[in-house]
């Protein structure tokens, strides 16, 4: 069974909103030292960290629309490229129903959770 609830995702698209590239690249470098060895099974996820701060690093809070959408593609894509590895070892129809669907209402949780979070941090910035 898979954990449904984890918050790697939002502190890795949280950190690529506030850190620097540089920063979050190593603090991940250090998470995964740190685990040992992973699964191959959860590459997909852990590819998709690496993926998502070059899309979010440094972004700015442009909008309530636009900075909604690039924190849900970012949760979007991890879970994407999780699935197509997950199912390469589970086969894509249950990495689709354990792999993605069922970890929708805890990634749209998180989603609006690093909405808030970061843009109220934006927000407070720009009023000083």
């Amino acid at each position: 069974v898979p954990v449904q609830f984890t918050m790697q995702t939002f502190v890795v698209i949280t950190m690529s909103l506030i850190c620097s590239r540089s920063t979050t690249y190593a603090s991940l470098i250090t998470f995964l030292a740190l685990c040992g060895p992973r699964s191959i099974i959860t590459s997909g996820y852990v590819v998709g960290f690496f993926v998502v701060p070059l899309i979010l690093n440094n972004a700015r809070y442009n909008g309530t629309f636009m900075f909604a959408a690039k924190v849900l593609f970012s949760y979007f894509l991890i879970s994407c490229l999780g699935t197509v590895v997950l199912g390469q070892f589970i086969g894509y129809r249950a990495a689709w129903a354990g792999g993605f669907l069922f970890f929708i209402p805890a990634e749209f949780f998180k989603a609006v959770l690093t909405f808030v979070v970061v843009r109220g941090l934006f927000l407070k910035d720009r009023s000083r």
